[in-house]
């Protein structure tokens, strides 16, 4: 029986199985039985077919305890995304390395800072640099249902509220009125652009400011 490394780094999605633009969360997760005091990636993967946003980790990740093949092994979430699939059929996406510091033991304890990973399970030590790479990940997307299918349909897939407020009941002529629009909710947002207003004769329009906030949030 193959003995298991030391430190590995698996890519866990939360399905395989999708419809064009509907997200799929990808975690990075950091497997190690020995000290690890740091990490980075030499280079991230080209998300060929996807349209790709990152969640927002703590500098410091999280670590729990989990079983593997009978072995004990810390584990950290060292980096996680949120993919929108962009086009439809198999699509792969590539490996991603990591560069892990790995602590070797001495028989002196070291007075190097304190580890990232901050365990008391491990001591310090001198270092040395690992790479460590994912497996590939393939997933499968299908096309859109077609039922019920608006005729001005964009590829707004998700779960949106429209909210429209304005700073004034009655004006004036050449008065100024200020109208917002708030589209907020979960989903492919990439393709919402601002409505188009249609107002009585007799309005200028301006060109709208858009802003946008995207944040990722989810398990």
């Amino acid at each position: 029986k193959r003995a298991l490394p030391e430190v590995f780094l698996e890519a866990k999605i939360d399905q395989d199985s999708v419809y064009r633009f509907e997200m799929v969360t990808v975690s990075y997760n950091l497997f190690f039985k020995v000290n690890v005091s740091n990490y980075s990636f030499p280079k991230l993967p080209n998300a060929t077919g996807f349209w790709k946003e990152d969640f927002k980790l703590p500098q410091r990740p999280k670590i729990r305890d989990e079983i593997v093949g009978g072995v004990p092994y810390k584990v950290a979430t060292i980096r996680k995304i949120g993919l929108f699939p962009t086009r439809t059929g198999k699509l792969t996406l590539a490996p991603l390395t990591a560069d892990i510091t790995v602590e070797l033991p001495r028989k002196r304890r070291s007075r190097r800072g304190f580890s990232i990973f901050d365990d008391p399970f491990f001591g310090r030590a001198a270092s040395e640099i690992r790479s460590v790479s994912t497996n590939k990940i393939y997933l499968t997307v299908h096309e859109l249902p077609t039922a019920g299918k608006p005729v001005n349909f964009k590829g707004d897939v998700g779960k949106f509220k429209l909210k429209v407020t304005y700073d004034k009941a009655e004006i004036t002529q050449h008065d100024a009125l200020n109208i917002e629009i708030t589209i907020s909710g979960t989903g492919y947002v990439k393709s919402i652009s601002a409505p188009k207003l249609t107002l009585p004769a007799g309005f200028e329009v301006f060109d709208p400011m858009v802003e946008a906030r995207i944040k990722l949030s989810g398990q």
